[in-house]
């Protein structure tokens, strides 16, 4: 048997294309995984409650969602990190005078900021608060535990005209999805991948990622082996030890097998 490995999987663009919904084939892959004993963990910038309800069932080790914000083995919780309230309200409010909307992300749920006379971008999935301002965000989330903010390409010349407090606030992402990703910038997947790594007690060169945007890019360059999706931006491609297939057409078995992880 094939040693056992530890495998960090994106998800957009990575196990699953524009629904969301996961192949089969992909889906029988992860569940080899965990069949031949290997350690596997969902590594996506999306909260858990957003993601597939087939990949919350017994198919991860554990998660590393929020970009890193949040990472869990099983039923321990290693980190939580949250931006700070005084942060967040300036957010909003720079948003709200430049008319920018955005999803404010947390673990407990998502808060879609629309600004007054913008239209009402189209949502993926339900289950999204919308708000036209910060008095009814922190109604409905009372201490603005936020971690992670996404907002459309289509106001991304509005965040660079927002003076310098964005770009020195946060780390400015392109997920390739159609969207741009502000977090804060100690949070990336690479320090929430190194922290797995020693709480497993295991080595860097045991490991596995696989991606396809930039905020893949601090994963894949701290694992033993890096793996594009086919799909990836160019920048993914030029960082990674493997390209695979794109995620249309099963990229993500191919090069288990590739690699003799999976029959």
């Amino acid at each position: 048997m094939t040693k056992q490995a530890v495998l960090f999987f994106d998800l957009d663009g990575t196990l699953i294309a524009n629904r969301n919904e996961v192949a089969p084939g992909v889906l029988a892959a992860l569940k080899q995984l965990r069949q031949r004993g290997h350690l596997t963990f969902l590594c996506t910038g999306r909260p858990l409650c957003t993601t597939p309800d087939s990949l919350r069932r017994g198919i991860f080790t554990g998660t590393v969602t929020l970009a890193g914000a949040r990472v869990q083995i099983e039923d321990k919780v290693l980190c939580q990190k949250t931006i700070p309230p005084a942060m967040l309200r300036r957010t909003v409010e720079e948003m709200l005078r430049r008319g920018i909307s955005a999803i404010f992300e947390s673990s407990e749920g998502c808060c879609c900021l629309v600004p007054p006379g913008a239209a009402c971008p189209q949502l993926m999935g339900g289950g999204i608060t919308v708000v036209s301002g910060l008095s009814e965000m922190e109604r409905h989330f009372p201490g603005l535990g936020f971690s992670k903010i996404v907002f459309w390409d289509r106001d991304l010349a509005k965040v660079h005209a927002g003076g310098r407090f964005f770009l020195e606030s946060y780390s400015l992402c392109d997920i390739a999805v159609g969207c741009h990703e502000l977090a804060l910038p100690e949070v990336t997947k690479r320090e929430a991948v190194l922290l797995v790594l020693k709480e497993l007690g295991r080595e860097a060169g045991e490991s596995y990622g696989f991606g396809d945007s930039e905020n893949d890019l601090p994963m894949l360059q701290v694992v033993g082996t890096a793996v594009a999706m086919g799909n990836a931006l160019p920048a993914v491609k030029a960082a990674a030890d493997y390209v695979t297939d794109s995620v249309a057409r099963d990229g993500v078995p191919k090069a288990l097998r590739h690699f003799g992880l999976i029959e």
